[in-house]
Parts: structure tokens; sequence; C-alpha cells
């Protein structure tokens, strides 16, 4: 009896697995379809199943009727599928059919294209035959343009005028045929750069001082070659940037001077004015001459000892020549009058005949003679040292000058070997410095000993003319002491 209650169990058991199993298939379909299971049914087969006293015939009848469901269900999805499989095959068929036209269409574009294609080979070779000579005129204008690009940027004309190589410079790239305006205007700017090389103008223009701040000044320009403001500074023009800028390191005063006499002049007049025909190449190398003063400090410490001498040399002849000069005025003067030897002044020719007069007149004899001729040329003596000062000091100091410039020599050739020894001999900037020193000493020796040597004879010729006067004027003193020797007699 028990094992009947307990197969009848299984039975159960079994019978709700397959039910809730067939329940839950039937509401998962449904979901797919779109039906909405209702709380009402979900709630009947849970109690069902949860129920072990159903009978098998219930259990049968529902899943009869889940039966019947699910092949409503079925019917609804075929006829779905079908309604849609006709909707399908229309789409397929309308997708053709722009297929089709779009293929037609491409087939119609290709062939367009490759018409135009061979249209577009014969018109090129049809302006090939036509152009003829012209393709190499227009080459030529490419050339013309790009030189005259190249030119203007670096004009002083172009801080005037600018803007007018960038024109140039896009019918010199562009590959295309220059229209027959851009001929225009490249004949314009040529003619217009030639009429402004023959012109002497003044314009307005921003450039730079030496502070590197752009003011507004007059510039004056001859032409293209060079430029300068209204004080006479020369002004030199910055391609990139398009400015003017004053140069910090001006020529000569000379050039300078000549520049303001043009600002200043009046219109038609003719005028000496500074041209640098390079357009300032030439004018970059003159400011970077160097001055007189950076001349001797290139001399180094030897050229300051050379100028030192010099110096000395030239202010010591000067003094004897002058010295010299007025001992020589008072020897003639008193040669016109021997009598006055008081009031003329003190100078050798009195002293000598101040000692002629004290000698002894009245007893004269050959000895008398003989003690004044002595006395006299004692006197001579005294005087010849002072007059003949310093002439040994100048030609000393003339010797000594080239050869302090020959050691400057030295030592700057031995510099420039030593630069040569450490650097090589490829950048020339380093061993400017030696070959400076070795050349400018010698210019300075030579330099200070040629108007030392030249005042040292000056000063040695008029020395020697006194001392010759003294003894001219003492030999005469001395016969005319001995013709009274002989009147006495």
């Amino acid at each position: 009896m028990k094992t009947v209650n307990t197969s009848r169990t299984l039975q159960r058991i079994v019978c709700s697995l397959m039910i809730i199993l067939a329940s839950n298939y039937s509401i998962a379909e449904s979901n797919t379809n779109g039906i909405a299971t209702s709380p009402t049914t979900q709630t009947k087969v849970a109690t069902q199943a949860a129920n072990p006293q159903q009978t098998m015939a219930e259990l049968l009848q529902q899943i009869q009727h889940g039966r019947i469901h699910e092949n409503r269900l079925h019917q609804k999805r075929e006829a779905d599928f079908l309604a849609l499989k006709d909707q399908q095959a229309s789409l397929l068929q309308q997708a053709e059919q722009q297929i089709a036209t779009a293929t037609r269409f491409s087939q119609t574009l290709e062939s367009t294209f490759h018409d135009n294609e061979t249209s577009l080979s014969q018109q090129q070779q049809r302006l090939q035959q036509r152009a003829g000579d012209f393709g190499e005129l227009f080459g030529v204008v490419r050339q013309v343009a790009g030189d005259t690009s190249a030119q203007l940027e670096q004009s002083i004309i172009s801080a005037q005028l600018p803007g007018r190589s960038q024109l140039l410079d896009s019918i010199a790239k562009n590959r295309d045929l220059p229209t027959t305006k851009e001929i225009e205007k490249l004949w314009f700017i040529l003619t217009q750069e030639m009429h402004e090389q023959g012109r002497v103008t003044t314009f307005s223009a921003a450039a730079l001082n030496t502070q590197g701040i752009a003011v507004e000044v007059p510039v004056t320009r001859i032409g293209a070659f060079v430029g300068f403001n209204a004080s006479g500074k020369f002004m030199r023009y910055l391609p990139a940037t398009g400015q003017l800028s004053e140069l910090a390191r001006q020529p000569r005063s000379t050039y300078q001077h000549a520049a303001t006499r043009l600002i200043h002049a009046a219109p038609g007049t003719v005028v000496t004015a500074p041209i640098d025909p390079s357009s300032g190449a030439i004018l970059s190398l003159l400011i970077q001459r160097p001055n007189l003063l950076e001349r001797i400090q290139q001399g180094g410490i030897v050229g300051y000892i050379v100028i030192f001498i010099g110096i000395t040399g030239v202010l010591l002849g000067l003094e004897r020549i002058a010295s010299l000069t007025l001992t020589a005025l008072r020897i003639k003067k008193q040669i016109k009058e021997p009598s006055n030897t008081s009031s003329i002044g003190n100078n050798a020719l009195g002293r000598i005949f101040k000692a002629f007069d004290g000698a002894d007149h009245s007893n004269v004899d050959s000895q008398s003679i003989e003690r004044l001729e002595l006395k006299l040329d004692d006197l001579i003596l005294q005087e010849t040292p002072a007059i003949r000062r310093s002439l040994s000091t100048l030609k000393v100091l003339a010797g000594v000058a080239p050869l302090l410039g020959l050691l400057g020599t030295v030592t700057g050739m031995v510099e420039t070997f030593d630069v040569i020894t450490l650097f090589g001999s490829g950048d020339v900037k380093l061993m400017a410095g030696g070959i400076s020193q070795a050349l400018i000493t010698t210019a300075l020796g030579l330099t200070v000993a040629i108007p030392i040597l030249l005042l040292h004879s000056v000063a040695n010729t008029r020395s020697r003319s006194i001392v010759e006067t003294l003894e001219e004027q003492t030999a005469g003193l001395l016969a005319q002491y001995s013709q009274k020797t002989s009147t006495h007699a």
C-alpha cells in the first residue's frame, strides 16, 4: 500500500514539473511574439505546481489547452513570416532596380570622364602648339621677376616703396602662364625702379636709432646707393624687417659733412655727395676700418712706448729749434751793434765782446795776442755745450724709435705663430691681432723717427751756424787786436 502511494506521489511530481516546463515555454514564446502573460495565468500555474493533490486528468487538460495555445502562436508566427517574406522580396526588387540605375549612371560618368580626359589632352596639345615661342617668353618673364624680386628686397628704395617684391614672387613661383595684367605690373615695377635709381629724394620712414628704438625721421636717399638722416648720419636698409637703421659706427666726418651739405642744398644745385655704388657693401667695409686711436691700441705696449718717445723727441726738437733761433737773432743783432753789450741781452757773442773789451789794449804784443786767443777760444768752448745741448739726445731718439718698432714687429709675429700653433691657420681673424701689432709698431717707429731726425738735422744745422758765427767773430776780433801790434811796431 505504501509503495502504490509513493509511486502516485512521484507521478504527480513529474507531471507538475512537466506542466511548469510547458508553462515556462509558453510564457517565453508569448514574450518572444509580443504577447504578454497575465499575472492570473502565472499564479494559476504556480498554484497547480504547488498543489500535489491535482489529478492526472486536470494536468492533461491543461497540457491540451497549452498545446492549442502554442499552435495558435505558431500559426500567427507563420502568417507574419509569410507577410514579411513578400515585403522583403519587394524591397529586394527595389534595391536591384536602384543598383541597376546606379550602374548605368556610373557607366555614363566613366564614359564622360574618359571623353573629358581625351578632350583635355587634345586641348593641351593645341595650347602647346599655339603657344610656340611664348613658352620661352614666359620663362624669361618668370626669371626676370625672380631676379628683380631679389634685387628689390636688398634695395633701399623698398623702404620708401614697400610691398613690391610680393607681386614679383607670385609671378616667379606661379607655374601657370602669367596674365597680361601681371606682365604690365612687372613692366611698371621695372620702370619705377629705374626712375627711382636716378633720383635724390627725401621721404619720411621709421628708422631704428642706435638704441634700437623705431623713430619716424626724414631720410634723404641718393638713388639705390646710400641714405642718411637729417643730421648726416648714414642709414642701412634691413631687408628682414623692411626698416632703416642708423649705423652704430659712422664713416669719417668728411663723408658726414658732405651728406649734410646735400641735405641742405637748394633744388637744382650741384653738390659733392658720397655714393656707395655697391649699395652698402663698401660702406660696411669702410666703417670697419679702424680709426687712429684703434690703430694705436693695436700696437700694444711697444706702440705706446714709441709714441712717448716720439712726443718727447718732437717737443725737445721744437724747443731746441726755437731756442737756437732766438740765440741766432740775438747774435745777429749783437753783430750790428757790437758796442751795445748790455741792452741786447745775455748772448754768447755779447759775452765774447765783453771779454775782448776787458783785454789790455795798451801793451799789445805776441804774447798778449796768444793769451787773448786762448781766452776767446775758452769762451767759445764754454758756449758750445749750451748751444749743442740735447742734440745727441734727439739723435738717439731718432735711432731708438725704429728699433722699438722692429721689436714690436718681432713680438707680434711671435704672437701670430703662437695662435697658428694653437688654432691653425684656417681663421685669419685669430691672427689679426699679432699681425696688426707687427705692422703698426713698425709704422709707428718710422713715423716717429722721421720727424725727430728732421728736427735733429735742423737743430744741428742752426747750432753749427751759431758756433761758426762765434768762431768767425772771434777771428775778426783777434785780427783787429793783432793790427794794433803792427801799429805799435
